[in-house]
């Protein structure tokens, strides 16, 4: 009986052990994993330069180059050289210029781009993406009131390319303060250019200058060219005025801007425009009417 009670003893204490041991967040026993089941999480550090390399890599491919082909009756610079000197020019130095950037948002050819990088009505012009694939512009729509032209290219140039889209974002969540990527050609010369920088502000106009930026900035809008047989023609507004009154109101870019003047009005209006033209201020009447497709 005594040996009975002493195993029964032993048998308690040594559970009392084992429950301490179990229990205590000092136990050599306790599982460094509770739930083995489950995988550990990983964590992964994030940094400011590791985020802009990975979103070049994703958006890089597809931004693009747009560039001119040199027109052969464009003159050339006279020089002194041996082919040159008659006006004569080694065909190594007809070279296409690269003019601006632009983005794919279609994977059958569509290309956005400024309407001023391919102002140009008259010329050809080809789109290079970055890993240096050339595709000719088939067809080029101009919008007419905003800076802003659709470049079609036929995926066929280079077959077994694959043309990738860019996401597109909602510049309606942006804010003032957050970290922007620019990828393209930086001065019409440097491809596959990268910087960073801040939103500074929102909802500003940009004007694409010339030599009247100035000027037209401040005062009004110049016209870099008139489309034959469209409403400013007709009216008589030419290449090279500057267009300072619509009615009356004063093209300023604080306060009305060409574009927002005319999205008010509609086609069948009659406009008095207001131009200023070798030094004197004339005003013309122009009729609206539908903007041509392209």
């Amino acid at each position: 009986m005594r040996k009975l009670i002493v195993l029964l003893l032993v048998l308690v204490l040594f559970l009392g052990f084992w429950n301490l041991f179990t229990r205590s967040p000092f136990s050599l026993w306790h599982p460094s994993n509770p739930n083995p089941s489950q995988p550990k999480e990983v964590v992964r550090v994030v940094t400011e330069e590791s985020v802009t390399i990975n979103d070049v890599k994703k958006v890089g491919p597809s931004v693009v180059t747009v560039v001119e082909e040199p027109s052969a009756q464009s003159p050339q610079p006279l020089d002194l050289g041996p082919f040159s000197i008659f006006g004569i020019v080694p065909p190594q130095q007809q070279q296409a210029s690269s003019i601006g950037s632009g983005f794919i948002v279609s994977s059958d050819g569509l290309v956005i781009t400024n309407k001023h990088v391919v102002a140009d009505v008259v010329g050809k012009f080809d789109v290079v993406t970055s890993d240096g694939k050339k595709f000719i512009v088939a067809k080029i729509s101009r919008d007419p009131l905003n800076d802003l032209a659709i470049l079609k290219i036929n995926p066929g140039d280079n077959p077994g390319v694959q043309l990738q889209p860019v996401s597109m974002g909602d510049s309606s969540q942006l804010q003032v303060g957050q970290y922007v990527i620019a990828i393209g050609t930086a001065l019409g010369e440097f491809r596959n250019t990268v910087t960073r920088g801040v939103i500074s502000g929102l909802g500003r106009g940009i004007t694409a200058g010339d030599q009247f930026q100035g000027y037209v900035e401040r005062e009004g809008a110049y016209v870099q060219q008139i489309v034959a047989s469209s409403p400013a023609d007709k009216g008589g507004i030419k290449q090279g005025d500057i267009i300072i009154k619509v009615d009356d109101s004063r093209i300023s870019k604080e306060d009305k801007d060409l574009s927002v003047i005319i999205a008010q009005k509609k086609v069948g209006d009659t406009l008095t425009i207001s131009v200023w033209r070798n030094g004197n201020t004339q005003d013309i009447k122009v009729t609206l009417a539908s903007a041509p497709s392209e």
